[in-house]
């Protein structure tokens, strides 16, 4: 009764909350995970922060002094700025991109719904690509359609589908996992 344990606990086994959710999976599921996962899961507790600092007394600073401060040859200016020698830093210095704002605003939801539509942009890309590499067969095939002998009307064009299909098939469908037989000896 294994499943039992997990909700009124297992009285064999000391109780130990900081304990690996993932220790019970495969390895290669557990490196595939750690591969295609959006943020990184952590096996340790992180260490807990550090106490406050007593609040101190900042006396403002004029911009010239601040300026001093830091060094010209490296300006902290983002990628984004049309002007990279540090013209108008003082009004990059706040700028956080967009796209970072709204990542940061996202739920887990909306990011696996991002993924999702990325997939499918990317699936409907190929197979555009596919159509377009297989214009000669589909070029056939309309053409078969349009200007084709009785006997290919009553046939639906096929030989000329099938060259079509096998065309499309091959550049945007995912080809078949290997073909293993199975073992003859049992039988």
């Amino acid at each position: 009764m294994g499943w039992l344990s997990g909700w009124f606990g297992d009285s064999s086994k000391p109780s130990n909350n900081n304990e690996d959710p993932l220790r019970d999976l495969d390895p290669t599921l557990r490196d595939f995970l750690n591969k295609e996962s959006p943020t990184k899961y952590q096996t340790t507790a992180p260490p807990p922060p550090p106490p406050p600092a007593p609040p101190q007394q900042r006396i403002p600073k004029d911009p010239s002094q601040q300026n001093a401060e830091k060094d010209p040859s490296t300006p902290s200016v983002p990628p984004e700025s049309l002007f990279q020698d540090g013209r108008y830093a003082h009004l990059w210095k706040n700028y956080r991109s967009r796209a970072t704002i709204e990542c940061e605003q996202k739920s887990d939801a909306e990011k696996l719904m991002d993924v999702l539509d990325h997939y499918k942009a990317r699936k409907a890309r190929i197979g555009k690509a596919a159509l377009e590499n297989c214009t000669l067969e589909q070029q056939a095939t309309n053409d078969c359609y349009m200007k084709g002998t009785w006997g290919d009307t009553f046939t639906m064009c096929r030989p000329q589908n099938m060259a079509f299909n096998r065309c499309y098939t091959m550049q945007a469908v995912r080809p078949l996992p290997p073909y293993y037989p199975e073992n003859k000896s049992s039988s």
